[in-house]
């Protein structure tokens, strides 16, 4: 029903300039150099063009307010068609493909860049102070009390512990190996975070 009175409202629009365009003035022109014309002939020509300017602008004016009034008419009458059929289920559905196609692509990157951010950061952070604990506790000699004595205060004894590497490494090839999976980290982050 809409797509018939909207092609009804553009073919009246379109008719209606295409008899604006072919007004024609009538009567006969002649063309006279000023040069030949008296003074009283210029000034009344003058006169009359303005004349006849004005009158132009008045009539032009005049369809101008015409067609802008159908042009509301036919608008008001699609607004509310627009407006009953946006209260049906089919309607909601199509405005929010509508949404969707204007809005879609900008919605995915931004969810996208959201998830990298949360899951991205706290897994730099974690894998982080994983390798920097197992770094501690397979390269670097730890002080472990032994002994403890009585009360808060009681005097305490440490034994240095020398760095018990797992395997067949031994503490520099733990180290190089620590570095490495610190750079895959951040490698992996940085395409969680920023890709």
């Amino acid at each position: 029903m809409s797509r018939i009175v909207m092609m009804l409202l553009t073919a009246l629009m379109l008719c209606s300039s295409f008899m604006v365009m072919a007004q024609e003035q009538g009567g006969v022109t002649y063309v006279v150099p000023a040069s030949q014309l008296t003074e009283g002939q210029i000034a009344q020509i003058k006169a009359g063009e303005a004349l006849t300017n004005l009158e132009q602008a008045g009539k032009y004016a005049g369809i101008g307010k015409e067609i802008g009034e159908g042009v509301s008419g036919a608008l008001g009458a699609v607004n509310t068609e627009v407006a009953k059929f946006a209260d049906t289920d089919v309607g909601q559905f199509t405005m929010a493909m509508i949404a969707w196609k204007i809005m879609g692509d900008d919605m995915i990157v931004v969810v996208k860049k959201l998830m990298g951010a949360i899951v991205g950061v706290p897994f730099f952070f974690l894998t982080s102070l994983t390798l920097l604990w197992s770094y501690r506790r397979l390269c670097f000699p730890r002080r472990v009390m032994t002994k403890r004595g009585g009360g808060f205060f009681g005097e305490k004894e440490y034994t240095l512990i020398e760095p018990n590497p797992k395997g067949n490494w031994d503490v520099d090839d733990w180290a190089i190996a620590h570095a490495v999976a610190f750079v895959a980290v951040i490698i992996i982050s940085s395409l969680m975070i920023f890709a």
